[in-house]
């Protein structure tokens, strides 16, 4: 995904980046390097695509792997960009719309007298999905580790009008990748509705091992009250139905091995926060069996050699 991402960042490919964004590509990630997409853009001095970004609410507060930030790209791009120099080049005035976003929070730059900066700096809508054919799918696919999986788009943005309420998330502590799904205007910590795909390596657990983990943590979180229902089973999978009556909660949980990555995908919500939960719990449940788990990357452990060599 990052190689495709940065591709589609490179100015003059707008509808490469607008089509990537409308087949739900997570927009919150960075690359190996801890560079951000957002901060890539401005490094690429595609700053319409990144103001796109910012306003999406992505995370303009991180840092790569040696420190530096968006500040630091864009401060770079004021001293060496030729359009930082040009009120009449057409990135310039998306580069100020970034700037005053930026500022507006907090941050600072270093803005010389060769950065003519314009009078007035008004909002205004992007034009990067004015060529791109308008889509809505119904599932997305996503390489973790030696897993391709084929995951459902969250029930909730499956409609024209809803395709974009969407907000993308991704962590990755160790081997364990987590991409986390909520509608906008709604957080992490105060959700109605939910959705997160995790995969890890982990060629010493077993299957039985990591089924029982994975439903210990969902007990932990429901705090009590858990019912747990298995809805499907395969060999090497299973779909349980989770209903956590102290919160009003209800959801299905996938749970999938394939070689020695563990896969998990997970959807919930509010009972009280959908119009119709009965519907909903139908729609989730085709949806969710639907799941596929294909062959992604080869994944080869790293020995003993290697690390005294990273180490060094």
């Amino acid at each position: 995904m990052s190689v495709h991402w940065t591709l589609a960042l490179a100015l003059n490919n707008n509808q490469a980046f607008a089509t990537l964004y409308n087949a739900g590509a997570v927009i919150d990630y960075a690359d190996w390097f801890g560079r951000s997409f957002v901060r890539l853009a401005t490094g690429m001095s595609n700053y319409e695509v990144a103001y796109f970004l910012l306003k999406e609410g992505v995370d303009y507060k991180s840092k790569d792997n040696n420190g530096k930030n968006i500040a630091d790209s864009i401060n770079q791009g004021l001293k060496y960009w030729v359009g930082a120099k040009k009120l009449s080049h057409p990135q310039n005035i998306w580069m100020w719309r970034c700037i005053n976003f930026l500022e507006q929070r907090g941050m600072s730059f270093k803005i010389q007298q060769y950065n003519p900066r314009p009078a007035t700096i008004t909002d205004a809508p992007v034009t990067l999905f004015d060529d791109v054919p308008k889509q809505i799918l119904r599932s997305r696919s996503v390489s973790i580790h030696e897993v391709n999986l084929t995951y459902p788009t969250p029930a909730w943005a499956q409609d024209q009008e809803s395709r974009r309420n969407l907000q993308s998330f991704f962590r990755q502590k160790g081997s364990n990748i987590i991409y986390e799904f909520i509608p906008k205007g709604e957080s992490l910590n105060n959700w109605n509705q939910y959705q997160t795909v995790t995969g890890i390596y982990s060629p010493n657990t077993s299957y039985e091992a990591f089924l029982q983990a994975a439903k210990d943590k969902l007990v932990s979180r429901c705090q009590s009250d858990t019912q747990m229902e298995l809805t499907e089973k395969q060999a090497d999978s299973q779909l349980l139905h989770v209903v956590c009556d102290n919160q009003d909660m209800e959801g299905y949980l996938f749970l999938g091995k394939y070689k020695n990555t563990f896969m998990t995908v997970y959807q919930a919500w509010r009972r009280t926060a959908v119009k119709n939960p009965e519907q909903r719990r139908a729609k989730v449940l085709a949806d969710m069996k639907g799941i596929k788990m294909e062959q992604g990357f080869n994944v080869v452990p790293m020995t003993d050699e290697m690390k005294q060599k990273i180490k060094q």
